[in-house]
C-alpha cells in the first residue's frame, strides 16, 4: 500500500468518473420522467375534452342540470390549457344565461360549480381569476336573496352581499411552498414507482432479495415521494 493512501495522509482521492453507464441511467430516467409528464397532460386534456363535449350536447338539448354537471366535471381536470378553460368560461356563460331567463336556482347551481372547481384547481397561482371573482359576486347575491327575501331592500340586499363576498375574500391562501412539495412529492412517488418496475420485473431469474435490491433506489425515491406528498397536501 501506499504511504499516500493511509487516512489522514492528506493526498486528495480521485472520485470515478461517471462513466457512460451512468450517464445512459440518468438518461433513461429523464425520458421516462418526460413521458410520464406528457402523458399526463394528454390524459387530462382526454378527460376533460370528454365532459366538455357532453356538457355541450346537454346544453345544446337544453339540459342545463345535466350540462353543469359535465362542465364542473371537465373543470376536475383542469389544465392552463385547452378543454378546461374552455368548460370554465361556458360554465360562466351558462349561468349568465339561466339568471336572464329568471332560473336563479339552475343560475346559483352553475355558479357554485364554477367557484368548486376553480377553487379545487388553485396552486401556487388562481386559474381564471376573473372568472372566480364573478362567479364569488354572483353565489353572494343569491345567498342575500336567500337571507333577506327577494323583496327586502336593495340596500340591505347589496349590504348583505357585500358581507358574504368579503367572507369569500378572506378565505385562507394555498401555502405555495407546501403546494409545491406536494407536486415535487408526487411526480417522485409515480417516477419511482414506474423505475421499480422496470428495475425488478426484467430480473425475473433471480432470487427475490437480489431483485429488491435492484430496486431499492427507486423503491426509497416512490416512499421519499409518498410521504412527501402527502405532508404537502395536508399542509398546503
Amino acid at each position: 500500500m501506499r504511504p499516500d493512501s493511509f487516512p489522514g495522509s492528506g493526498a486528495p482521492r480521485a472520485l470515478p468518473p461517471c462513466g457512460r453507464a451512468g450517464r445512459r441511467r440518468l438518461a433513461r430516467g429523464l425520458a421516462a420522467a418526460a413521458l410520464f409528464l406528457a402523458f399526463l397532460a394528454g390524459y387530462m386534456e382526454v378527460k376533460a375534452g370528454r365532459e366538455l363535449s357532453a356538457a355541450r350536447d346537454l346544453a345544446a338539448g337544453g339540459d342545463a342540470s345535466g350540462a353543469i354537471v359535465h362542465y364542473f366535471r371537465a373543470l376536475n381536470w383542469y389544465a392552463p390549457w385547452g378543454a378546461s378553460q374552455a368548460a370554465a368560461g361556458e360554465l360562466y356563460a351558462l349561468g349568465e344565461g339561466l339568471a336572464a331567463r329568471g332560473d336563479r336556482e339552475g343560475a346559483y347551481l352553475a355558479f357554485l360549480r364554477l367557484r368548486a372547481g376553480l377553487n379545487a384547481s388553485r396552486s401556487f397561482y388562481r386559474p381564471r381569476p376573473e372568472l372566480l371573482d364573478a362567479a364569488n359576486a354572483r353565489v353572494a347575491e343569491h345567498l342575500a336573496r336567500e337571507r333577506l327575501g327577494a323583496g327586502a331592500d336593495p340596500d340591505a340586499l347589496a349590504r348583505q352581499a357585500a358581507l358574504y363576498l368579503s367572507l369569500y375574500r378572506a378565505a385562507p391562501a394555498m401555502n405555495e411552498g407546501w403546494y409545491l412539495a406536494a407536486s415535487g412529492g408526487f411526480l417522485m412517488w409515480t417516477l419511482g414507482a414506474v423505475l421499480a418496475l422496470f428495475r425488478f420485473f426484467p430480473q425475473g431469474d433471480r432470487p427475490l432479495a437480489r431483485r429488491l435490491a435492484a430496486a431499492r433506489a427507486p423503491l426509497g425515491c416512490f416512499a421519499l415521494g409518498y410521504a412527501l406528498w402527502l405532508l404537502g397536501m395536508w399542509l398546503a
